[in-house]
């Protein structure tokens, strides 16, 4: 019963109760039906799931590889059960930003469950979502287009308009579009998106909040910010409230947040928040995760734009040295906001190494 309840608040997105009911679950069967029954090995799947959910991705990562062992072990490695928390630690491992090991994972479990299952299994929808997910977070957006469009064809046939399937993968395609410089289509696709989870999710659920900081995003990404501010103010105030402040999902709208109000020249309050924003990231991710990294060099930018060159060298340098994400430093060099540090022999030079660091093969 707990196993169940815990899944119902999972997916009505209140993840610190189902965190509890999970570790609950686990403990008792493991008294009644020991380590490496299937039925402990399931509630400690879902109790990881819900702790990456929670940001907790240390807590995560060493449950699911624990589980992964197991049922390795017990069950065999091609088993549903083993390939289905072989997906949650690719989902964890690519959240932690260890791109290698995601990829090889996710890659492993899609053609294991595939070969199995079909390319229409939920199981199979899912881990094409997880390879996916990993090449577009490696700006490889060609090869991730098509699996996006892909699992969104499956899903408007085999589940249905309205099914949290189906919204999720409208949701990561128009996510691709807009990594890709075409935030018109992103947009069309998320406001119909966002009203098809305000209607089945209802407005404080997560992925409602998430969809709406997006919809901000590309909005922003067309000039538009303030009413990309509104939203983004819109889906803080939800997620600091549901989600709590030291969330992943809060802390990126904190940065999109940042975003609209430096792009309206309110350069004070924009590095302010950005402050805040790469404390709690520092303190829940540590120095060289590539959120991290990304606020870094965002402050950087704002003080690049607001005049403060020196400064905006130093803080550049300072992202490239913990973590720059490869899609950053793919695209340094052409960043209208730090067009004020082109020419300089020290932006050059960071220009250099940023694209090396693009071409170098990420660790793990």
């Amino acid at each position: 019963m707990m196993h169940v309840m815990g899944t119902v608040y999972q997916n009505l997105g209140l993840y610190s109760r189902a965190q509890s009911l999970f570790e609950q679950a686990a403990e008792i069967r493991r008294s009644s039906l020991g380590p490496d029954d299937p039925e402990t090995l399931k509630t400690l799947n879902s109790l990881a799931q819900v702790l990456g959910r929670e940001g907790k991705f240390a807590d995560a990562d060493k449950i699911a590889r624990q589980d992964l062992d197991s049922m390795r072990r017990t069950l065999g490695p091609k088993d549903p059960e083993t390939l289905k928390t072989m997906g949650v630690l690719a989902a964890i491992v690519e959240a932690e930003g260890h791109l290698t090991e995601a990829e090889k994972l996710s890659r492993e479990t899609l053609e294991s469950a595939q070969a199995q299952l079909g390319t229409d299994n939920p199981d199979v929808f899912r881990y094409r979502n997880n390879l996916a997910s990993v090449l577009d977070s490696q700006a490889r957006y060609p090869e991730a287009e098509p699996l996006f469009r892909q699992n969104l064809e499956i899903a408007e046939r085999i589940f249905g308009p309205d099914h949290p399937g189906t919204l999720n993968a409208r949701n990561n395609l128009a996510s691709c579009l807009a990594n890709q410089g075409r935030p018109a289509e992103a947009e069309k696709i998320q406001r119909e998106l966002l009203e098809s989870e305000r209607r089945v999710y209802g407005p404080e659920h997560p992925e409602t909040l998430g969809a709406i900081s997006n919809l901000g995003n590309y909005l922003s990404d067309q000039e538009h910010y303030p009413e990309a501010e509104v939203l983004q103010r819109e889906a803080l105030e939800g997620q600091r409230r549901v989600l709590g402040p030291e969330n992943p999902e809060t802390l990126r709208t904190m940065l999109n947040l940042v975003n609209a109000i430096s792009e309206q020249h309110r350069y004070a309050e924009a590095e302010k928040l950005q402050l805040e924003t790469i404390e709690l990231e520092r303190r829940v991710n540590g120095p060289d995760h590539p959120e991290t990294a990304l606020c870094v060099y965002n402050l950087a930018c704002i003080k690049a734009l607001a005049g403060h060159k020196e400064e905006a060298l130093v803080i550049l340098r300072q992202c490239l040295e913990h973590g720059m994400p490869v899609h950053t430093a793919l695209h340094i060099e052409t960043d209208e906001d730090l067009k004020s540090l082109q020419g300089d022999p020290r932006f050059d030079a960071i220009v250099a190494e940023a694209h090396k660091l693009a071409q170098r093969p990420p660790a793990r």
